[in-house]
């Protein structure tokens, strides 16, 4: 399989453990961000912004070889 992005490292069990988890993350706050209550939504919102935030830094830190 070819892959566009190297990195120099290979992916490990460790970053797709991370991945599963943020998608997880993610897919709860959408639903909660889809719900009818305002209040439940827009803490849904803050938690999918602080979700996406955090995976790319995430994987900024890893790209750059720090973790």
């Amino acid at each position: 399989m070819h892959t566009i992005v190297r990195i120099g490292k290979t992916v490990t069990s460790k970053d797709h453990a991370v991945c599963a988890l943020w998608a997880l993350l993610i897919y709860f706050s959408l639903y909660l961000f889809l719900m009818p209550n305002l209040v439940w939504s827009f803490v849904g919102a803050v938690l999918l912004w602080r979700n996406l935030q955090t995976f790319e830094h995430y994987c900024q830190t890893r790209k750059a070889g720090i973790r």
